[in-house]
């Protein structure tokens, strides 16, 4: 018998214990196994675990070598159900060792041969052909390559049984017994009614409390699969897939869950047992899967201010959808006029570094800032309300010291009849006296991480680029993002301003296994994109050759020598040419694309068709044909 058991988690047991009572020969290459399972006569795993089982009377009778692609997941299956159908008469096959390997088989096909008189076929091996291998070419290549092997000892089949078909009472017919699987679905809304936990109550298939229990085994499964349509509550939706990875992903209190394509699944013991799950952050997530890679990671203060401006955003809307609000480069240099100022100033070998606190905004400033963005609709009145409920504003009264004349702000919990100055630290009484006739002394001022000055350390670039990839993978619940990580190894030390994990669209509805995608993310300045930023991007890509990698700045287009710096990078670093895409998806994003309004593929004002917009590949081809005008990808 050759095989693998999981050396970790509740089945770690089973390898030890078969380790123990057998003392197996362990091999490292693949080919060896499949040479000693088929000619050394090494017991087939079906064959050493079929005892006491009833072979179906229907389909396989005669000895299979099925030939196929291993790499094919439809061979695979259908490999699975054709052992079904013979137990241990299948012989599989890959093809990549049918050349080297067919002169032993036609030996085994030889001992297999019983013919009868007057038919030389008689009781001979089948040859069987896999779907993504069979046409016609191919069966005159075998028939070629068996031409001298002994005639009459094998046949060779291009067509699959319809196993997926019950079998009649005609016993010629083909087919297996239909097994009928016991599956339960249910949709529900789960109520928000704890900020670090929440629970659900588990599905079980009315057998469960007769099934056997150990502390090692599981009777059934409880997918989940999650929607925070626009990062409503801030879950972390979209993770990679531990199926076949060295990752383990803890979301319940209780045990280990697998992350595939159908979702989030949950093994069960008992019935109405419910499953708890803690809501961490997605820092917490990407931290687990970068560890498993040999990084230790950490938050820069960029992208932390970035996490509390979406975590503010949250508290009143949706963040994702919230972050529109930002979606013009006239409203970002509003803001950034009125955050906090910064000075650095030099005195021989000292330098200092100075801030000012946020400046008011009045009633006109905000008329003037309606006008100049001139959106449809928006009025100051509307504007100031999304902003206050998104707790970017704050109202105040603004009061100027009597002692040295500096106009301090309060907000209206620090109002009172006695106060004091923020500047020369007197006290002062509010004057009661003096108030402006026009309503004057009211202002509001930026507040939380939203005063932080230069575009809050380069925030909301980071946030709009988070937004724009959202909709490349169809929902925006289909994207896990954190802000400004850093990664650090023994050798190396990396940084992104932007990590995601992104679901594309899959086909049929199933959950795709989501990519890594890097950010580098950049604000106004006339040369944002330098070598050494995409020198950086360059050494992340290498450490992680699978993640796609996005520029973005907030002006509405890249400057020739980005453009330049650019179309060295791809062809540096972008992989083959593959039908006119680059092999690893490279997206430049500009203004132009991250203050989109309603959404970036489909409409009168979208920039990209749907096309464009499904799959990563498409739309970095898409971006680079924009925004660098690369009208070719052959150049």
């Amino acid at each position: 018998m050759y095989g693998k058991f999981l050396d970790e988690g509740s089945s770690a047991y089973l390898s030890q214990d078969y380790r123990y009572v057998f003392d197996p020969t362990e091999v490292e290459e693949f080919s060896t196994a499949w040479r000693n399972r088929t000619f050394e006569q090494f017991a087939s795993e079906i064959a050493l675990t079929a005892f006491n089982l009833e072979p179906s009377q229907y389909g396989v009778r005669d000895p299979t070598f099925f030939l196929f692609d291993p790499k094919s997941n439809y061979d695979l299956i259908d490999f699975w159900n054709l052992r079904a159908q013979a137990l241990g008469r299948v012989h599989p096959i890959p093809i990549d060792f049918w050349l080297e390997a067919k002169e032993e088989l036609a030996k085994l096909a030889e001992r297999y041969h019983r013919p009868v008189s007057g038919n030389r076929f008689g009781r001979n091996a089948t040859l069987e052909l896999a779907r993504s291998i069979s046409s016609e070419e191919m069966v005159q290549n075998l028939q070629a390559d068996i031409s001298d092997w002994k005639p009459g000892i094998i046949s060779i089949k291009s067509r699959r049984d319809r196993v997926w078909q019950g079998h009649s009472n005609n016993r010629s017919s083909v087919g297996v017994e239909v097994s009928r699987p016991y599956a339960v679905e249910q949709s529900k809304i789960i109520e928000q009614d704890d900020d670090e936990y929440f629970r659900f109550d588990t599905l079980d298939p009315g057998f469960g409390d007769d099934a056997g229990h150990s502390h090692n085994d599981y009777s059934w499964v409880n997918v989940l699969t999650v929607s925070d349509n626009y990062h409503r509550y801030g879950l972390a939706t979209t993770l990679p897939f531990n199926v076949d990875r060295r990752l383990r992903w803890r979301l319940s209190v209780d045990c280990k869950t697998i992350v595939n394509s159908e979702g989030w699944c949950f093994p069960q013991r008992f019935s109405g047992s419910g499953e708890t799950i803690k809501k961490n952050p997605p820092i917490h997530y990407f931290s687990k899967y970068f560890e498993a890679a040999g990084f230790s990671t950490g938050q820069s203060e960029a992208g932390r201010i970035a996490q509390q401006m979406f975590s503010s955003l949250s508290r009143e809307a949706s963040a994702l959808y919230a972050v529109g609000i930002f979606g013009s480069a006239e409203r970002l240099r509003f803001f950034n006029k009125y955050a906090m100022g910064q000075r650095i100033r030099a005195s021989g070998d000292e330098v200092k570094e100075e801030s000012f606190p946020t400046r008011s905004i009045s009633l006109t400033d905000l008329d003037k800032h309606v006008k100049v963005v001139g959106q449809e609709g928006v009025t100051r009145k509307s504007l100031v309300s999304r902003l206050i409920g998104y707790n970017v504003l704050q109202l105040g009264v603004e009061v100027k010291c009597p002692h040295c004349f500096s106009v301090n702000w309060y907000d209206l919990e620090a109002i009172k009849y006695a106060l004091k100055c923020e500047l020369c630290r007197q006290d002062f009484e509010f004057p009661q006296d003096d108030i402006d006739g026009r309503s004057g002394n009211w202002k509001y001022r930026l507040v939380g991480p939203f005063a932080t000055p230069d575009y809050a350390r380069g925030s909301y670039a980071s946030l709009l680029t988070a937004r724009i990839l959202s909709e490349v993978g169809g929902r925006d619940d289909q994207l896990t993002f954190c802000t400004g990580l850093e990664l650090t190894s023994a050798e190396e030390r990396y940084e992104a301003d932007l990590v995601c994990w992104l679901r594309e669209v899959g086909r049929f509805d199933v959950l795709a296994d989501p990519k890594l995608v890097f950010a580098e993310c950049k604000s106004f300045a006339t040369e944002a994109l330098k070598s050494i930023d995409f020198a950086r991007m360059a050494a992340l890509g290498k450490q992680f050759p699978e993640a796609a990698l996005v520029f973005s700045v907030l002006k509405e287009e890249f400057s020739d020598n980005e453009k330049s710096l650019a179309a060295t990078f791809l062809r540096q670093h972008a992989g083959k040419l593959q039908y006119g895409s680059y092999e690893r998806p490279v997206i430049f994003l500009t203004g132009r694309d991250l203050y989109f309004k309603y959404g970036i593929s489909g409409g009168d004002d979208a920039r990209y068709t749907y096309y464009e917009t499904d799959a990563l590949d498409e739309f970095a081809s898409a971006t680079q044909r924009l925004n660098l005008g690369m009208e070719s990808q052959t150049q």
